[in-house]
This record gives C-alpha cells, sequence and structure tokens, in this order.
C-alpha cells in the first residue's frame, strides 16, 4: 500500500478574487425623491404633525419616523385575530 502525499496550493487573494463591485457606493447616484409639505399632510392626514415633532425631538429624519409608523400600522392591520 502507497501512502500519497497532498499537494498544498496557497491562496492568493489578488490573483482568486476579482475586484469588487463598488457601484452601489458611487457619489454619482441620484439623491432620494422628496415629498412636499403638502403631499406628506396629504398621505399622512392626522399623523403628520405628530410625524414631524417625533422627528425633531429625535433628531432623525421624518423619513424614519414615518417607516416606523407604517410598519408598526402593517403590523397591526396585518394580524387578522388581534383582539381588541
Amino acid at each position: 500500500m502507497s501512502s500519497a502525499t497532498a499537494q498544498i496550493t496557497p491562496f492568493n487573494p489578488l490573483a482568486d478574487w476579482s475586484e469588487p463591485d463598488t457601484s452601489i457606493i458611487r457619489p454619482d447616484r441620484p439623491p432620494a425623491p422628496v415629498m412636499a409639505d403638502q403631499e406628506f399632510d396629504t398621505v399622512f392626514g392626522p399623523w403628520a404633525d405628530w410625524l414631524r415633532t417625533a422627528a425633531e425631538v429625535k433628531g432623525a429624519p421624518v423619513d424614519f419616523v414615518a417607516l416606523a409608523l407604517l410598519s408598526t400600522a402593517s403590523a397591526i392591520i396585518g394580524k387578522p385575530h388581534l383582539t381588541a
């Protein structure tokens, strides 16, 4: 019975890996669209003032607070057997 020796091939990341795709971090991407105050009031109705105040108090963009409200509302609305 003969014993075979395994040949070790060293890993060379420069030769084995391709260049990463950095297209998502390029600064030439357009900015996110901005919703006008009237559109914001129309979409969020009575919650619009509360959202603006909450965002100001937290020092965060109003988008972040609005997304949290929409996520919470959708979770509550989407749960069919929620009882009061």
